[in-house]
């Protein structure tokens, strides 16, 4: 294979197999995929923009403990996650905030919420409150940083079996104490109460506590997409650099149901 040179036009009719849209082998490929996906103990997902044929659509990643599979369509709804990830899921589905999670096709599944995003919710919403509220939002990302720490613990075998379960209980009570329903003056605190109060009701906030094969965070999917975004970002700087740089010749795209691709993962774990 060394020195072999394979077009765009080639790798697409092969993904097609000459009969239409992931009906060759890639289709073939990703149906065995997915069905894997189907059966793995826990799947982390993600999304980023991405180009067809010059128009806006998305790449997606499902990521398991043993493949890694991507999606390329026109939009990013549920309907486009329960491709892979079915509403009767009997796995745990790691997310960030998106919105396509949170359809009622998925009330039946159990998901986790990436401790960094609500991170980064809490911290924006501290950066434009007066000081008078910022209590309620410190006091929620102190608690997610202690249940992470005490993941953390428990991974690295500091603390087990009952302390470990005395710990995790007492900080869900102090959880579920924090997003009781009460007034709160400030916008973002209500804002942020209630949404996070909706994914406590279904235990995707600390479910990382429950279950110890399920991790804190979406790292997993969100390194996965990593080769596509660098790429993506670095041309975008390239493009705002360069003045009246020559088009290269226009390519074919590649299928929108055909870019699909599997590799084995390494052990990760967060930092």
């Amino acid at each position: 294979m060394t020195g072999l040179r394979v077009t765009q036009g080639a790798l697409t009719q092969w993904a097609e197999g000459g009969r239409g849209r992931g009906e060759g082998k890639a289709g073939e490929v990703a149906e065995c995929l997915a069905a894997a996906v189907r059966r793995a103990p826990v799947v982390n997902t993600d999304d980023t923009g991405w180009r067809i044929g010059g128009e806006q659509g998305w790449l997606m990643v499902v990521v398991t403990p043993g493949s890694t599979v991507f999606r390329i369509r026109r939009r990013h709804r549920s309907d486009e996650v329960l491709e892979i990830v079915p509403r009767d899921y009997a796995g745990v589905m790691g997310t960030d905030r998106g919105a396509s999670y949170d359809a009622h096709v998925f009330d039946g599944v159990r998901q986790s919420k990436c401790v960094a995003h609500l991170f980064r919710s809490l911290d924006d919403a501290m950066t434009s409150q007066p000081a008078a509220a910022m209590p309620v939002t410190v006091w929620l990302r102190d608690i997610f940083e202690r249940a992470l720490a005490l993941w953390r613990d428990r991974r690295d075998g500091r603390i087990v079996g009952d302390a470990f379960a005395q710990q995790a209980s007492e900080l869900r009570a102090e959880l579920d104490h924090a997003l009781r329903p009460r007034r709160l003056k400030n916008r973002d605190n209500r804002r942020i109460v209630g949404e996070l109060a909706w994914h406590n009701r279904r235990g995707s906030l600390l479910r990382f506590l429950d279950d110890p094969v399920v991790e804190p965070t979406n790292n997993r999917a969100e390194r996965a997409l990593r080769p596509a975004v660098i790429p993506k970002r670095s041309a975008t700087a390239r493009a705002t650099t360069v003045e009246q740089t020559p088009a290269p010749p226009s390519r074919p795209s590649p299928s929108p149901h055909a870019g699909e691709a599997s590799c084995p993962n390494r052990p990760f774990s967060p930092s």
